[in-house]
């Protein structure tokens, strides 16, 4: 399946269908995601920068949880949407790399 890194105005889940930390936050480069939820789903993974560019991205099918160390790293200082994508429904969090 094919899917874009975008914000869409979908409700935020209920705390119920899972929830995301992204830590440290702000961070140096390496910043660990984690999504934690019940069952398995599909999830898509983004990472953008302000100006909508995609710097990683991630498909997971049936998946009954994520964890992930991301080095970010090599890309500018600055604020970034990790946005993660399952059942319809979209968690998005503001990363600060500095």
């Amino acid at each position: 399946a094919s899917w874009q890194c975008i914000t869409a105005s979908m409700d935020e889940p209920e705390e119920n269908e899972g929830y995301v930390i992204v830590f440290p936050n702000p961070s140096n480069g390496i910043v660990n995601l984690k999504y934690i939820f019940s069952g398995q789903k599909d999830i898509a993974v983004c990472i953008s920068n302000m100006l909508g560019q995609e710097v990683f991205k991630e498909s997971i099918e049936q998946s009954t949880g994520y964890s992930r160390a991301v080095d970010l790293s090599n890309y500018p200082k600055g604020i970034y949407n990790v946005i993660i994508t399952s059942d319809n429904k979209q968690f998005v969090r503001k990363l600060i790399i500095d």
